[in-house]
């Protein structure tokens, strides 16, 4: 690598440490939708052919198979700071200078939408973002004519879609206006086109088709728009907050900073000024490409405020009607991730800009830059203020595995109480998504409506529909359970929703670490599961994943041996 993308990688791996902090310490770190756990289990979920949204996939295979390797926790870790290293190295090989790189670099790892995405737990959409500058230099390289562009291309794409569905949509998002875009090359022939565009449908194929065989597709309740829609929490409202990369729509994730006034305007300022010093360089860098990572911002930020406004909610809700897969623009301040690359990598042209014009207080002003997000954003520092924490998984947890194990062989279990998300007082009652899918050996059915300050987003799995059903109208679960394939109910004690009723007939089985396992009496059906072609997904991306890592490293082979003297 480039010294550029050395200082990069430095500065993102330091800015790493000290937002994570604590979180670094040997145990879990648990909280929202960021959950690993010891030695998971290779389940139908794992797979994404249990039947439900496949929301986690291919993401948890990575991590099941990455976790039989090195401890749960370490993975964790390693992950949370390869997206800090990476991100900062991939923006910094884009910029022209070391004091570019390096602003650049600062302003891509520490800034709002970082850390709103760390605070809700979003793991694998920082490794997505992550990967974004490098997407972008391998289709620069691409349009630029270096016969390595496409196998660089099609590599990173089945890279970045490990990350799951978010990440891949962000990968086309970047990538597809500069292979359009009109330039002096000519643009891309059919054979590399072809390679790429069956290299993003094989990568999505793992989740896409499971999807497809859902009536209800990905996220099938159109409340999920306006739920999920970005917030102004902030004097600037939500256009503001927009522009300044924050906004998310849970406001646990938000640094309390962002509640300031002087704050949230002083980051305006900043990104106004990046904006004004670096668009028209970067428009006219990069070969004349440089014009579509700008297309691509803007496109960007339309994405993140539609479901800001009602007419923007009204389209989403009306293609949704059409298409199932419009579900993907839930939680629309995600896809602003392009939009924080476009305003950082015009950072790093305005400092470059300003030290030519103003070489006498040049070092000044790059000291300035790369210490003013840090400054702004102070809620981040050392695991979030001590947010951040890690904890270590019962060692009663073991015993109810253990049981669930025991269980008839093809059957599933039920998660209880009625509430997707947990608080453990072992983990300092921070709210995190249930672990028990990634923890036990058995495809596990959560009652997952998720409960919001303005109403209910209503859950996927039409199983835990009927148990919700059957709680709410007071009736025994046992008759449910055995109709829907379920043989086990884990009851997870001490959550806030109280106690679990309907149990009775059932018989306790095993306890520990706050954990319950009733066994349903016999006979239970057999659990449903998707048509037997959605296997075919998983195979799709399998192959595509082998073929292009494999065709890449071949690639880069010959270039090596090409390179020796003889």
């Amino acid at each position: 690598m480039s010294r550029r993308a050395w200082t990069g990688a430095a500065i993102g791996g330091a800015l790493g440490a000290l937002a994570l902090g604590p979180a670094l310490a040997r145990g879990y770190l648990l909280r929202y939708d960021l959950v690993f756990v010891p030695d998971p289990p290779m389940t139908a979920s794992t797979l994404g052919l249990d039947g439900g949204v496949p929301r986690a996939v291919p993401v948890d295979l990575v991590v099941t198979i990455l976790s039989h390797l090195a401890p749960g926790d370490i993975v964790e870790k390693v992950l949370l700071m390869a997206a800090f290293v990476l991100a900062g190295a991939g923006i910094a090989r884009l910029m022209p200078g070391l004091a570019s790189a390096s602003v650049a670099a600062v302003a891509y790892t520490w800034n709002p939408w970082v850390a709103e995405r760390l605070l809700i737990g979003h793991w694998a959409f920082l490794l997505g973002y992550a990967a974004l500058p490098w997407l972008l230099e391998a289709a620069l390289r691409v349009r630029r004519g270096d016969p390595g562009g496409w196998p660089r291309l099609c590599a990173i794409t089945v890279l970045t879609g490990l990350a799951g569905s978010t990440p891949w949509g962000l990968t086309v998002l970047v990538v597809l206006p500069v292979l359009l875009w009109p330039g002096e090359q000519p643009r891309p022939g059919a054979r590399g086109w072809t390679a790429w565009v069956l290299t993003c449908v094989g990568s999505a194929a793992v989740w896409a088709v499971p999807s497809l065989a859902r009536p209800g597709g990905i996220g099938d309740d159109p409340f999920g728009f306006t739920a999920f829609a970005a917030r102004g929490d902030s004097v600037l409202g939500v256009w503001g907050q927009l522009l300044t990369l924050g906004g998310i729509w849970n406001r646990a994730a938000v640094p309390s900073e962002r509640t300031s006034a002087v704050v949230v305007v002083l980051a305006l300022l900043l990104v106004l000024a990046a904006l004004v010093g670096g668009v028209r360089a970067l428009w006219s860098a990069y070969d004349g490409y440089g014009a579509a990572v700008v297309v691509t911002g803007g496109i960007s930020f339309v994405l993140a405020s539609l479901g800001a406004t009602p007419a923007g909610v009204g389209l989403l809700t009306w293609l949704d009607g059409h298409l199932s897969a419009v579900g993907l623009l839930r939680d629309g301040q995600k896809w602003l991730a392009p939009f924080a690359l476009l305003v950082c990598v015009c950072a790093g042209f305005a400092i470059e800009r300003l030290r030519a014009v103003l070489p006498a207080i040049g070092p000044v002003v790059v000291a300035a830059a790369v210490v003013a997000p840090v400054l702004l954003l102070p809620g981040l520092v050392w695991g979030a203020n001590g947010r951040l924490q890690t904890a270590d998984y019962p060692l009663g947890w073991q015993t109810v595995r253990d049981a669930v194990a025991a269980l008839p062989e093809g059957t599933d279990v039920a998660s209880l109480p009625e509430t997707f998300y947990r608080r453990f007082d072992w983990n300092g009652s921070t709210v995190v998504l249930d672990p028990l899918p990634r923890y036990l050996p058995r495809v596990v059915v959560d009652v997952d409506d998720l409960p919001l300050r303005d109403g209910v987003v209503r859950g996927e799995d039409p199983r835990g529909r009927q148990i919700a059903d059957a709680l709410d109208a007071g009736e025994p679960l046992a008759p449910v359970l055995r109709r829907l394939g379920i043989s086990g109910v884990v009851v997870t004690e001490g959550q806030p929703s109280g106690p679990v009723s309907g149990l009775d007939g059932m018989t306790e089985v095993a306890s520990g670490g706050g954990l319950r396992l009733y066994a349903v009496p016999a006979p239970v059906a057999a659990p449903p599961r998707p048509p037997g072609w959605t296997v075919v997904g998983l195979v799709v991306w399998c192959l595509t994943v082998i073929l292009v890592l494999v065709s890449w490293a071949a690639v880069g082979a010959r270039r090596l041996l090409a390179s020796r003297p003889t």
